[in-house]
């Protein structure tokens, strides 16, 4: 069967600040005229859309696939085609708008129940930490931290920073929320300001892991010895993992 190829490729963008965005990193795309009319590049080009809205402080930006879609021409020819690009909403009630970070809040909890009133609230630069006690330090735990009261949205740095509180091996992630402040009334407000909640379950304080090692040698033939790893962790309450490896 012959291919579909794109004689032609345009686009169509109502939102001027959407078309800046998108005219910016134009050299990124991924579909090129003289290319084959592919489905799978076309999702791939969705996709790389909507993430560099997304970082560009678009919340949420085709959250539904809905506001990227590609439309062909086939009125002359259906193995020649141009493409279009099209990026619209379907309300014009409510237009496309950066949004910012508003409140941040950390919490280390057992279970997401503990979450708020069975802990105590401290703030540093901006950020809410909630603890039972003071085993974790606050400031350490801010460092791993990337987001900042007031600076625009950007998806990048909410996944960054999960990426670091599991890179610190001493929490698993029990809830990663973000969310457009409401109104009040149980809608969405106006200001554009997204709230972000993470809750987080401490890591059992010590971790043991066994392991037999094998070894080889002419004249010993095969060897075998037990090895067991201990990691100690928040050994002086800033998330220091301590790891000592004993073998038998």
């Amino acid at each position: 069967k012959e291919p579909t190829v794109i004689n032609d490729y345009y686009y169509s963008i109502v939102d001027q600040g959407i078309k800046n965005i998108y005219e910016q990193n134009y050299n990124n795309t991924l579909i090129k005229k003289g290319d084959v009319l592919d489905h799978a590049k076309l999702e791939k080009e969705d996709a790389r859309i909507s993430e560099l809205m997304r970082d560009a402080g678009y919340y949420k930006f085709n959250n539904t696939n809905e506001e990227i879609f590609f439309v062909t021409d086939t009125l002359k020819s259906n193995k020649s085609v141009p493409l279009t690009l099209n990026i619209k909403k379907d309300s014009v009630n409510s237009p496309y708008k950066i949004a910012k970070i508003g409140k941040i809040d950390l919490a280390i909890v057992d279970s997401p129940k503990d979450f708020p009133q069975k802990l105590k609230k401290d703030s540093l630069l901006g950020i809410n930490f909630h603890q039972a006690d003071d085993m974790y330090k606050n400031r350490a735990l801010w460092r791993s931290i990337t987001l900042k009261s007031g600076e625009i949205y950007s998806q990048e740095m909410l996944d960054l920073t999960k990426r670091n509180f599991l890179k610190m091996n001493n929490f698993s992630i029990l809830k990663a929320k973000d969310s457009l402040r409401n109104d009040g009334l149980g809608g969405q407000g106006n200001d554009g300001l997204v709230d972000v909640l993470y809750l987080l379950k401490p890591l059992p304080k010590f971790e043991r892991k066994y392991g037999i090692d094998a070894n080889y040698s002419q004249l010993l033939s095969f060897a075998f010895s037990p090895s067991v790893d201990l990691t100690t962790r928040n050994v002086f309450g800033g998330m220091e993992n301590l790891s000592t490896s004993l073998t038998g």
